[in-house]
């Protein structure tokens, strides 16, 4: 099983609503596959830091080629928000 590592940005300023009522504003969301064990890992652009990963639609479901879901999203949470949150920056 290969992991689809690859994606597309779609929005920068998305709504997001979880499975279980929460909803997250001002997350940057992305085409790539992500799965259950995946929050916390980083959004990319070359060798710049986007994002940390949130969630998922079809979290529950496998990446790689064999993949029907053409409308997987993944959600992200901007990193600069997380900098900013806890005082932090980057040189």
């Amino acid at each position: 099983m290969s992991q689809d590592l690859v994606g597309m940005v779609l929005q920068t300023d998305a709504t997001v609503t979880y499975d279980d009522g929460t909803t997250l504003r001002h997350m940057i969301e992305a085409s790539n596959c992500a799965i259950h064990g995946d929050s916390g890992g980083a959004l990319f652009s070359a060798e710049t830091a986007l994002g940390i990963q949130s969630g998922a639609n079809y979290a529950d479901k496998p990446c790689g080629d064999s993949d029907s879901q053409a409308d997987r999203s993944s959600w992200y949470t901007p990193l600069y928000r997380v900098l900013s949150y806890e005082k932090l920056a980057v040189f």
